[in-house]
């Protein structure tokens, strides 16, 4: 129910302990009203002494009365309140870098990408919608993809050396080194959160080998300058057709929100 409560994803594994927890019970209390109602249409004297005996063995405990209610009155709500999501799935740019992956798709800019944390698996989907040959560092998918040395690499890139996360490291990640996300395996382009200010602090650091390709209040688009400040790069991207702003995204967009939808 905790689990539940905190993230809406486990709802069906509580829906289905219920189930399976609750179903006699309610079987058991379909019976007993059933069988109170027949006896206030017949008198006790007229109910014979099979109709009794079953109507004590469908009683509940009464323990069970407040917890069951509770948590079958808890999960009418949350499907009451859920369904009308379902109906249309809302992304709120607010939150998700939907405008800047628009710019991303626009200018076809692809290539390696370090992409923060939090939006990793929604940059797979749009790569693959919007064709564009993009692999991202890593996601969400921690150790059942990825070795613990490189989720290292990459938290250590995101959170900073002052961090006061709570973190797991390998042993044979060695010092934490925010600089090694953008040295291994030769990335091309980084999309970041500007609320998460350790990354943002350390690509302003870097500004002689990464340029600013777009920029609004919640993401930041930077890529490598020996790629897209030299004319002569087929990945040149003008200054005029960047886009730097602080004007904070709103609205919201249908999921899965990708630019050609």
């Amino acid at each position: 129910a905790w689990q539940a409560s905190s993230h809406i994803r486990h709802l069906p594994m509580l829906a289905m302990m219920w189930g399976c927890w609750f179903a006699v019970p309610l079987e058991r209390m379909r019976r007993a009203i059933v069988m109170h109602a027949r006896n206030l249409r017949d008198s006790h004297e007229q109910s014979t002494p099979v109709d009794r005996l079953a109507a004590q063995s469908d009683r509940i405990d009464g323990r069970w009365w407040p917890a069951g209610i509770g948590l079958t009155t808890w999960i009418v709500v949350v499907v009451l309140s859920t369904v009308p999501r379902l109906a249309t799935i809302d992304v709120p740019a607010e939150r998700y870098p939907v405008d800047a992956f628009r710019f991303m798709a626009k200018h076809q800019l692809e290539g390696r990408t370090i992409v923060t944390f939090n939006w990793a698996q929604y940059a797979i989907g749009m790569f693959a919608a919007e064709n564009l040959n993009s692999r991202v560092a890593f996601d969400g998918r921690f150790r059942t993809c990825y070795p613990q040395t490189v989720l290292d690499r990459y938290f250590d890139f995101l959170f900073g050396k002052t961090s006061d996360q709570p973190r797991h490291r390998s042993p044979d990640s060695g010092p934490v080194d925010p600089e090694k996300a953008l040295v291994c395996d030769d990335p091309e382009l980084v999309l970041i959160s500007r609320l998460q200010a350790p990354s943002v602090r350390h690509m302003e650091s870097y500004r002689d080998e990464w340029s600013l390709l777009y920029q609004d209040g919640l993401s930041q688009l930077w890529g490598r300058s020996d790629l897209y400040d030299d004319p002569e790069s087929p990945q040149f991207l003008p200054p005029d057709s960047r886009s730097i702003t602080d004007q904070a995204p709103s609205g919201n967009v249908p999921f899965p929100a990708f630019p050609s939808q």
